[in-house]
C-alpha cells in the first residue's frame, strides 16, 4: 500500500508541475515507475491471495525488467540518433 501512496503521489506531482509537453524523458520515467509499481503490485497481489510468499517467481521479474531496460535503451539510442545531446546536455562540457 506504501508503494502505491508514493507512486501516486509522485506520478500526480509530476503531472501539475513537469514539463510534460516537450520532454519525453518525464514520460519515460513516469512510464517505468508506473510499470515497474505494477510489477510489485501484482508480485504482492499474488502473495496475499495465495497466502504463500510465492509471488511472481524471480526469472519472470526478471524477464519483466529487461525487457523494461531494452525499451528504455532503445528510447536513448534514438533519442541520440537523432542528433540531441539528449538527457545529459546540462553536463556536457562546453
Amino acid at each position: 500500500m506504501g508503494g502505491v501512496l508514493v507512486i501516486g503521489s509522485v506520478f500526480v506531482s509530476s503531472l501539475f508541475w513537469a514539463r510534460l509537453e516537450d520532454n519525453r524523458f518525464v514520460w519515460l520515467v513516469l512510464s517505468c515507475m508506473v510499470y515497474l509499481g505494477a510489477l510489485g503490485f501484482a508480485d504482492d497481489y499474488l502473495k496475499v491471495t495465495k497466502k504463500k510468499s510465492d509471488g511472481i517467481s524471480g526469472r519472470i521479474k526478471l524477464v519483466f525488467q529487461i525487457a523494461l531496460a531494452l525499451i528504455v535503451t532503445a528510447v536513448f539510442l534514438q533519442q541520440s540518433a537523432a542528433g540531441s545531446a539528449g538527457p545529459f546536455a546540462l553536463l556536457a562540457v562546453r
